[in-house]
């Protein structure tokens, strides 16, 4: 098939939109309208009925590969599988074992098409069998172990659980529609239905359409439920899908009813058959998507009922015995992994099953050795929490932490507070009960020989030095122990809080990030006390890795020195103004790296200074010059949010820079890149270049003030 010859208009046969209809839809929605109610207008599936609609997908601008997609899948070999002869002397083993329930499947899947009789002589057997569903009813499950072993896959992302809540707003109402028979409305091609071939009886068959098993499959089949998402959404739908489920949301009930009848109509116009018995479509607050609930008015996420239940009886049966097998420890583990997003801290407490398996052999995993004291602990702490739910939004107030370490002692900056110091104790603190987090707070931290230091929003940081029994500790346990000591050193700056912890540690990012580890029990250890302190705040935690070089504020303060003030040379300023003109104000300044008169300064005793404490004021200027230390840059960027005017904004760059999509998002102009092999870039409080001047990448950029 060519495709290019075949972009015809709209299939006169299709459902057609009117514009009034569709109200949003724009130039998709109005090539197809609904004549009657969605449910009525489907007939009875047939397999690879995607082909029959082609000419609705080329009207709405699909992209060649999907045309060709809809018109015949061809399996993507990386090598070819040896063929056989499939219509005699087959081999018991590659015949799929009669049984009644088989017989009745293989009826149901000759009726829908899925199925047909092959004549081919030669071709690749597979084997089918059942396994019940949860309504008792017969799932055939289709072996193709061996065929997938011969295929080419390209690595793609689903839509997982942590992607939703950055696409529910609070309030929101919520539809879902589910499809039936989602992977079988795309046909394969008939060259390659011989390498999905069965044997039944006395019969050859062949999967016409793609079958459940195939390791290509989802790829294949995600491209074009994507693809209709990804329509829907330029017209102002938001909705999101994993594979045949869409969950589509709305501000309004009378938005969604809408939304979700635009959506029904698109998907049918295309050849989608809608199952319409376990979509919910009626406005709701609460819905379940991908196996969890959602309440967009709490704003927490659950274990639906059942599941919860579940789970607990295997638990308390588990408890109720004195041993276990690996293969009981691996159930449970996986069972207890996919509910740790709803419950706070339960990835934490599941380290302590996964460190049991040690003990269990994995050459026979059916062995069963007694249930550790540990382990025990960790299962009876599940029941009790396995209900609790979990906040899956992020709390409205922000606070920035700057943490350090040395051989010294520990420091922390803190918003609020003049920084805090202190030489190492010898005693680890304590855990503290579970609750709900309500707000936010940015942190940074940073550990050295001499001490650890932390920069908090709010503070002007703290530290300290080692203490004798603490300069013997691994770096890694200084760095992740500067943070909890910066949170209980200033407690009332993190109540209530979502603390977003800037750190140049990777371990210390990675342990609050996996909740712990299997590999060090000091570090799980610490990493427990610093969690539960935290939700004993009401209050979570998120790690973002920021290179040391930028975490200026914290590393300074944790080697009791001076903090660096960073300032550009008129070589590149210079550049900028004649550019973006000259700016009336420097925000964040002294007296002696202000690059123009009228500057911004947090020392009070600076006569000659406009302002102290920039973020003190309300923000309206014409144009202002914005170079704070990195770690603050978190903090402008929510006070740009109440803020009017035009920004130049100086902020680094590196590998995955976490607030550089929201800068872009203000962007008026694309940025000015400065290169450091030139002499740009002073710190004056040295009078030299910063330390790595050359691995500092800065980017200035002209940014607007308001909401986004």
């Amino acid at each position: 098939m060519k495709i290019r010859e075949n972009r015809r208009g709209p299939n006169p046969r299709g459902n057609q939109l009117n514009a009034s209809t569709t109200a949003g839809l724009g130039a998709h929605g109005s090539r197809f309208r609904s004549r009657k109610g969605p449910e009525s207008q489907q007939g009875e599936f047939r397999a690879g009925q995607l082909r029959d609609h082609v000419e609705n997908w080329i009207a709405l601008g699909a992209p060649d590969q999907l045309v060709s997609l809809i018109s015949g899948y061809s399996l993507p070999f990386g090598s070819r599988p040896a063929l056989r002869n499939i219509q005699s002397s087959i081999p018991p083993g590659l015949s799929t074992p009669w049984s009644s329930s088989m017989c009745m499947v293989v009826e149901e899947l000759l009726r829908k098409g899925i199925v047909a009789p092959i004549s081919t002589p030669s071709g690749f057997l597979s084997t089918m069998f059942i396994r019940l569903k949860a309504n008792g009813s017969p799932r055939p499950i289709f072996n193709l172990s061996h065929l997938n072993g011969f295929l080419k896959l390209r690595r793609f992302r689903l839509l997982n659980h942590l992607k939703v809540p950055a696409f529910l707003r609070p309030n929101d109402f919520l539809a879902k529609i589910d499809l039936s028979d989602a992977y079988c409305h795309l046909p394969v091609k008939e060259g390659h239905q011989r390498f999905l071939a069965f044997r039944f009886g006395e019969t050859t068959y062949a999967w016409t359409c793609l079958p459940f098993g195939l390791a290509s499959a989802p790829q294949a089949f995600s491209q074009l439920t994507n693809w209709v998402a990804s329509v829907l959404r330029s017209q102002g739908i938001r909705i999101i899908v994993y594979l045949d489920d869409f969950l589509i949301a709305a501000s309004s009930p009378a938005s969604l009813e809408l939304h979700t009848q635009l959506t029904l109509d698109l998907l049918l116009s295309l050849g989608w058959q809608v199952n319409f018995q376990k979509s919910e479509t009626s406005p709701s607050q609460r819905r379940t998507f991908l196996g969890l609930v959602w309440d967009t008015v709490s704003q927490y996420v659950s274990l639906p009922t059942k599941k919860r239940e579940s789970i607990s009886r295997i638990i308390q049966a588990l408890l109720d015995r004195p041993t276990w097998s690996l293969r009981t420890q691996q159930k449970i583990v996986g069972l207890l992994n996919f509910a740790a997003f709803t419950v706070p801290l339960g990835r934490l407490h599941l380290r302590p099953l996964q460190i049991a398996a040690r003990s269990l052999p994995r050459e026979k995993p059916l062995l069963r050795r007694p249930i550790s004291p540990a382990a025990r602990v960790a299962l009876g702490w599940w029941i009790k929490h396995l209900g609790d739910g979990a906040p899956y939004a992020s709390p409205q107030k922000v606070t920035v932490l700057s943490t350090d370490a040395s051989d010294w002692g520990m420091g922390a900056f803190i918003e609020g507070s003049n920084g805090v110091s202190r030489k190492w104790l010898k005693h680890l603190g304590d855990g503290a009960p579970y609750a709900s987090p309500q707000k936010v707070t940015v942190l940074s931290t940073d550990a050295s020989d001499w001490g650890m230091g932390a920069f908090i929003e709010g503070s002007n940081g703290v530290s300290r030095k080692w203490l004798p029994d603490e300069r013997g500790w691994h770096i890694n346990l200084r760095e992740l122990f500067a943070v909890r000591w910066a949170i209980e050193t200033l407690p009332h700056l993190f109540l209530n809080r979502s603390i977003t912890l800037l750190t140049d540690s990777a371990v210390v990012a990675g342990l609050i990030r996996k909740q712990g580890c299997l590999q060090s029990p000091v570090l799980h250890h610490e990493t427990f006390r610093l969690l539960s302190l935290v939700l004993s705040l009401r209050s979570t935690i998120k790690a973002v890795r920021i290179p040391g070089t930028y975490n200026t504020l914290a590393d300074c303060l944790s080697r009791n020195k001076s903090p660096p003030e960073w300032h550009l040379l008129p070589a590149a300023t210079n550049l900028i103004f004649k550019r973006w003109g000259l700016p009336s104000i420097d925000l964040f300044a002294s007296q002696r790296s202000a690059v123009v008169q009228c500057y911004g300064t947090l020392d009070p005793l600076d006569p000659q200074a406009q302002l102290v404490d920039a973020f003190a004021v309300p923000w309206n200027f014409r144009l202002a010059w914005v170079f704070p230390p990195p770690p603050l840059i978190p903090l402008v960027l929510r006070k740009l949010v109440s803020s009017s005017g035009v920004f130049l904004l100086v902020a680094p760059r590196w590998k995955r820079t976490f607030w550089r999509s929201e800068i872009k998002a203000r962007a008026l102009d694309a940025p000015i890149r400065l290169k450091m092999s030139q002499p740009v870039l002073v710190d004056l409080s040295s009078g030299l270049p910063p330390p790595n001047v050359q691995d500092i990448v800065l980017e200035v950029w002209k940014i607007r003030g308001g909401p986004l």
